[in-house]
């Protein structure tokens, strides 16, 4: 009986259909897409595979767009900050998501719409004049415009008498007298011509090409006799310091000026320029925050300028190592997402490591990668890439490794048999994409891969179109399917029934142990 249980189990297990692997499916409803110039473009899409694999999700060409997996068979089409040098192209990208059996690819064109960028106009800071000493003011006002356009310039007296106009140049030429002696505030703009050729879809990105344009103020003053400005007040009061690494110290001065003009501030730490704050922000507060490596003596420096003469206070911080000290967690939230390169041609990892190129640590954890993956170790390699968090949040929890294992052979090419890079690119699939011919998908019009017709049917999930021979297999197909199906449901039955039968002459076997017991 217990032989006869096996028999059926096993004929339940045959019996019982599995999932055919088929070609991975990228749903997109559409293929053109529209990014703008200064933004970054993101895309999420699904991928379908049929009996649930590892997909691999790749994009070619790399950079200025990217493709990373997000989990629960969802992927990003991704860019960085998209350049002027991008704008007004389309850029024609292939997806690809492939299992170990096939690959599917996805042609996608982004059309990256350019826009008109304001104007950069130079930081305008704190003007002097001594009358005693000069009666002219000359400045040429600089600014820079990302499309080369024609610059005009444009001043605004915001307090004062007006006492010039600047050129569409952008250069200030004025005759000065004791009568103008006083302080001015004055506002410098500078305007583009605005975008001449537009783009059919300019307004998808919020744009009209309009002129724009950058203002900024600065502080003259015209002194009969100009004097110092100085440094009145401090803190912290004492100019020699203590902390230890991790600590963050916030520095302020109070600053006077016999002309009562508002002195620019400069911060530096260890003679390097940290912040610049203008006399008209009023904000005299510096703070600075010494990092868990930062033990030693440092210098901080508050510098206060008229235009003309100058000020400074330096402090002296003793900075002490503090083995507990961990970095700070910047308060803001940050997500990383990390761009990373296409993979290099895979180099020898033995004759790196010989020549010093690999470290003895790096060449060991290759190794046994490349031990795991079954390549021998004569023909094990590496690959690098370089990834950059396009959101610079400063971390890198989740930064994507650089360095793989591969199998190394010279001169890799598209008939190695191999899924390689080489001359610049990497094959999407063994010896196709990349440099290679184009990899056999079901989407690229042509019978092939053992498709039952023009791409459907065989590894491809799509069906084919009903012909009358193809109605008549899948007639014989799903027969089979229905005449195994009864035949487990009978062997489940059978199966069911003889357990019931074992527990009934179980049942009997131990009433006739009991009733002999009882009779004796």
């Amino acid at each position: 009986m217990k032989k006869e249980k096996i028999v059926l189990l096993a004929l339940a297990l045959i019996l019982i259909p599995t999932a055919v692997a088929t070609a991975p499916t990228i749903l997109l409803e559409q293929s053109d897409f529209f990014a703008c110039e200064t933004s970054q473009f993101s895309l999420q899409f699904q991928t379908i595979d049929n009996i649930e694999q590892s997909l691999n999700i790749d994009l070619t060409p790399i950079k200025p767009f990217f493709v990373r997996a997000l989990g629960n068979s969802t992927a990003e089409l991704f860019s960085s900050n998209l350049t002027k040098e991008q704008a007004g192209k389309i850029h024609e990208l292939t997806l690809s998501a492939s299992n170990p059996d096939a690959i599917e690819t996805k042609k996608v064109g982004v059309k990256v719409i350019e826009i008109n960028n304001p104007p950069k106009l130079e930081t305008m800071k704190v003007q002097t004049i001594s009358l005693d000493e000069t009666n002219s003011f000359s400045k040429q006002i600089s600014a820079r415009d990302i499309e080369s356009q024609t610059l005009t310039f444009k001043s605004n007296f915001l307090s004062g008498e007006k006492l010039f106009d600047i050129s569409p140049s952008g250069l200030i030429e004025t005759a000065l007298s004791e009568a103008n002696a006083g302080i001015y505030e004055i506002e410098i703009c500078a305007q583009d011509s605005g975008l001449r050729n537009l783009d059919e879809q300019t307004e998808f990105c919020g744009e009209n090409g309009e002129k724009k344009f950058a203002c900024d103020k600065f502080q003259l003053t015209l002194a009969l006799r100009n004097n110092q400005p100085t440094i009145t007040g401090n803190a912290p009061k004492k100019t020699e310091l203590n902390t230890t690494e991790g600590e963050e110290i916030i520095f302020s001065i109070e600053t006077f000026d016999p002309e009562n003009s508002l002195p620019d501030i400069y911060w530096y730490v260890d003679s390097e320029l940290k912040e610049f704050h203008s006399g008209l922000n009023a904000d005299k507060l510096f703070s600075t925050l010494f990092e868990c490596d930062s033990a030693g003596l440092h210098s901080v420096k508050a510098e206060i300028t008229d235009g003309l003469l100058n000020d400074s206070l330096i402090w002296s911080v003793r900075v002490g190592e503090d083995e507990t000290c961990e970095p700070k967690i910047s308060q803001t939230q940050c997500g990383e997402k990390w761009a990373c390169d296409s993979w290099s041609e895979c180099q020898d990892a033995l004759q790196s490591n010989q020549f010093g190129t690999l470290s003895g640590e790096d060449f060991d954890k290759i190794s046994t990668d490349c031990r795991n993956l079954g390549i021998a170790d004569e023909l094990c390699g590496f690959q690098l890439r370089l990834c950059e968090d396009i959101n610079s949040c400063e971390t890198e929890d989740n930064k994507p490794s650089q360095v793989q294992a591969c199998r190394f052979i010279e001169n890799p090419s598209c008939s190695d048999g191999i899924k390689n890079c080489h001359d610049g690119f990497c094959e999407l699939a063994v010896d196709c994409a990349g440099d290679c011919a184009s990899c056999l998908t079901c989407s690229d019009g042509i019978k092939n891969q053992n498709e039952e017709g023009i791409d459907c049917g065989g590894p491809c999930s799509a069906v084919c179109p009903a012909k009358n021979t193809i109605i008549r297999q899948k007639a014989m197909k799903y027969g089979t399917y229905a005449l195994l199906a009864i035949l487990f449901v009978i062997a489940l039955i059978k199966l069911i029934h003889i357990i019931i039968m074992e527990r009934k002459l179980s049942h009997f076997s131990n009433h006739d142990k009991v009733f002999n017991n009882e009779r004796m």
